[in-house]
């Protein structure tokens, strides 16, 4: 399992203006919304890694963080005194121990559960801890493109209902601030009995990710000359800015390309982060996933698109052989151009969304997916460099990092 947090982030940003920095840096980043000061983050990342490792427990991690924040001068902002605006309150100390732990814990069991899909191929979704304020979670399932089995939350390990659900874009809990949901493993058994899975079906694992991020566009950080201090003194030997974009080392140089901007081969995706290509899955299950209308993701707008048997059907009837499969192999990288684009067009009542990834092996994969009236008409996903380049064009909706 990676230890996480991983790199403590100073800023002096807010949770909306954190959650529009690219996916892989907010992935491997611990920071806390108008937390400026590099000190407390390094005192809680310790702590966090000891509540992990059982040897240290919540309340001296608070203790350890408050005194971190007092030798760093902090402040709360006026009236939020005793608050969650004020990192020394226990309230927000919690927030920050409780959301890290149980983030590190969701991944190692993801990672877990990858080994065990034969045997334990879905989940339910059920409370675990009780809040005074509920969330209204069986609302936002079915409106996340869940479907409700004998009335649970339960959907294959796979489905992308588990990033549509959270927050953070992670497919594990915590799935929001303060969250007291968890999962209960569903057996294959019942999986079978509930229509997830057939008894010949096979599924392939997705393992959550954690990259190793080389660069991330940071507006504005040019002028705060303290806190751009604070974040090279944070990351170390090697990390560097260029202009706004903090520039991270490599730790293994790939052939042929570095994941930076340069290597992206797609003019306006010059400052963006690189994340890994999901792998490619068997035909047959992806059309599974079609059959049950579980094909669901959502944009960054909250807007919901599907693929359905009526789009694969129009390509079997006009597309070249192979061309259905090569989509239906590539259904994971077309949800995840989707969910987290590096770009967004809007042109003639479509959406464009373009994303470059990249495999393990360095080798860039090109996906642009295009979707109408909450459906994905098609998705195309490639090497070649020019694969998005004519589905530019219309109105710029999104940008990652603006």
């Amino acid at each position: 399992m990676r230890d996480l947090p991983r790199i403590p982030l100073p800023t002096e940003a807010t949770a909306a203006e954190l959650a529009k920095l690219p996916a892989p840096l907010r992935r491997v980043a611990l920071f806390s919304a108008r937390m400026n000061r590099l000190g407390p983050l390094v005192a809680a990342g310790s702590k966090i890694k000891g509540v992990l490792d059982g040897a240290v427990s919540m309340s001296d991690a608070r203790v350890a963080v408050r005194e971190a924040l007092d030798a760093a001068g902090y402040v709360p902002p006026d009236g939020a005194e005793g608050g969650l605006r004020d990192h020394r309150s226990k309230a927000r100390l919690d927030l920050i121990i409780t959301q890290n732990v149980r983030k590190a814990r969701g991944y190692a069991r993801r990672q877990a559960d990858m080994l065990a899909l034969d045997d334990w191929p879905a989940q339910e979704l059920v409370r675990l801890f009780q809040r005074k304020v509920p969330r209204d979670w069986r609302a936002r399932w079915t409106e996340a493109g869940g479907r409700l089995k004998d009335g649970r939350m339960i959907a294959l390990k796979t489905d992308p209902i588990w990033y549509n659900i959270s927050r953070f874009g992670d497919p594990f809990p915590p799935f929001d601030y303060g969250s007291g949901m968890g999962l209960r493993d569903i057996d294959r058994e019942e999986a079978e009995r509930l229509g997830l899975i057939g008894p010949d079906d096979v599924l392939t694992p997705e393992e959550p990710e954690y990259p190793d991020v080389r660069e991330a566009n940071m507006p504005g950080i040019t002028a705060m000359t303290m806190l751009r201090a604070a974040v090279e003194k944070a990351m170390g030997g090697g990390a560097s800015f260029d202009g706004d974009t903090l520039r991270f080392p490599t730790r293994t140089p790939l052939a042929g390309s570095t994941g930076s901007p340069e290597a992206l081969g797609l003019p306006g995706l010059a400052q963006t982060s690189v994340s890994r290509t999901p792998p490619a899955v068997r035909p047959e299950e992806a059309l599974a996933l079609i059959r049950r209308k579980a094909a669901v993701t959502v944009d960054p707008d909250g807007d919901k698109v599907a693929v359905d048997e009526e789009t694969v059907a129009h390509w079997e009837r006009n597309k070249k052989p192979g061309e259905t499969r090569d989509r239906l192999i590539s259904i994971r990288r077309a949800f995840d151009a989707v969910r987290e684009p590096q770009e967004t067009w809007e042109r003639k009542g479509r959406r464009y969304y373009l994303k470059a990834t990249q495999g393990a092996d360095g080798r860039m994969t090109y996906t642009y997916v295009v979707a109408k009236d909450g459906k994905i008409e098609t998705w195309v996903s490639r090497g070649q460099p020019g694969t998005a380049e004519n589905k530019r064009g219309g109105d710029l909706l999104q940008r990652q990092g603006e």
